[in-house]
């Protein structure tokens, strides 16, 4: 039986967010059945590229070193509210490339010939961005080929308000997607409003490895000496270190009882400097540690006792179902798909967004309550087995390519 070969484009293979699920998901496939090509735009050798690369994933560097959004923005801009250009483009998908420049174009060609010469029965496109190049680029030249599109974050378009963009899903590139992957209610619902039908999504909750998160030894219910307490998050200002900073202060403050906070995550945003100023402010240098990116994951979650994460936006919280994996109570906040993730009150307590005093005083229930923070860490595992293993996930991304 001949494979059916799966063309996937991702914007990078970082270790956070899409690029671990597709690495977690593309290794599962059947390979009897499937054949799996990733093409990235920006190639960097990173350890999920390495777990691809060791399982024989081919990837292809597409090279996008020169991109930009401000580019085909401008090319769209004086030209959506005109009535006859929509139905121009339609008629005529391949007029579109004339209003773009070169570089738009080179892009749009490097895809082209990528596609041409793989020639894959399905394209599954895993970021918004590659979602533009791709789309624009099958629509006007591979209308067989079946397309998937995951959307596993909020539409960053709207949120850097590209009206254009929008104009450009709604009417030239979400009609020609066959199925579109959402990781969670909040994002079903998102793709809901922007009229794509109900039939066309396939909600599939990000599934971790159950056997890999799990507690080594159990956590101390009674034990004072020190609390340890761990973010894993990408130093950006939307996973609200800030509101953590000022929270963590308060509690210092409120206690007697020592407390560290870990900050794990990469930060490609240079942002680190600034967050180290804030903590030397607030006068909780002893207390805080931001450790950069940190691949023992699951190692530093066993270390610690309390997991936060007080995202300003999130569509799931990939991060939050690892700590729950590793019976770890969880204080968030009640954004996006976290409430789908944490039951308040059940497997940890949930915080309205940038409110530090709420978060402080959530951090130091968890304190003043060992015994309810344990059977909190407890519920949690249980949660996370249940409703987020990876091979419940991996069986239901497989059935995406059964069209």
């Amino acid at each position: 039986m001949k494979r059916k070969k799966i063309l996937f484009f991702i914007n990078d293979l970082g270790v956070s967010g899409g690029g671990w699920d597709l690495v977690k998901y593309c290794t599962r496939l059947d390979g009897n059945r499937f054949e799996a090509i990733v093409a990235v735009r920006g190639f960097s050798q990173t350890l999920p590229a390495e777990v691809l690369q060791e399982s024989g994933v081919k990837i292809i560097n597409l090279e996008f070193y020169d991109e930009s959004l401000d580019d085909i923005s401008q090319a769209l801009k004086a030209r959506v509210s005109q009535p006859s250009f929509l139905s121009e483009i339609q008629a005529e998908p391949e007029r579109i490339f004339t209003f773009f420049n070169a570089k738009i174009n080179n892009h749009c060609h490097k895809i082209n010939s990528t596609i041409q010469q793989f020639e894959p029965d399905y394209i599954h496109v895993f970021d918004m961005i590659s979602l533009i190049y791709v789309g624009i680029t099958i629509n006007c030249y591979h209308p067989e080929i079946k397309f998937i599109a995951s959307r596993i974050s909020e539409n960053s378009f709207k949120q850097l308000d590209y009206k254009e963009f929008d104009w450009l899903l709604q009417n030239f590139i979400h009609p020609r997607i066959d199925r579109y992957y959402s990781n969670s209610a909040f994002i079903t619902d998102q793709l809901l409003a922007e009229s794509i039908s109900p039939e066309r999504i396939h909600q599939i909750y990000n599934g971790i490895d159950t056997e890999v998160f799990k507690r080594r030894e159990a956590i101390a219910v009674e034990s004072r000496e020190e609390v340890i307490i761990t973010i894993v998050a990408n130093y950006v200002l939307s996973k609200g270190y800030l509101d953590l900073f000022q929270a963590i202060a308060l509690v210092v403050k409120a206690t007697t009882i020592p407390l560290k906070l870990l900050c794990a995550g990469r930060d490609s945003w240079g942002n680190s400097q600034d967050m180290n100023e804030v903590i030397l402010q607030l006068g909780i240098a002893e207390n805080v540690f931001l450790l950069g990116e940190v691949h023992a994951v699951p190692e530093l979650l066993n270390f610690s006792q309390i997991f936060v994460l007080p995202s300003h936006s999130e569509a799931l919280g990939n991060a939050i179902i690892e700590a729950m994996s590793c019976e770890l109570p969880v204080v968030a906040t009640a954004v996006g798909g976290i409430p789908e993730v944490v039951v308040m009150g059940v497997t940890g307590l949930l915080v309205p967004p940038k409110d530090p005093q709420q978060l402080a005083e959530a951090i130091l229930w968890l304190f003043d309550n060992p015994l309810r923070a344990r059977q909190m860490g407890l519920a949690g595992r249980i949660r996370a087995v249940q409703k987020f293993s990876l091979d419940r996930a991996a069986r239901e991304f497989q059935n995406l390519y059964e069209l």
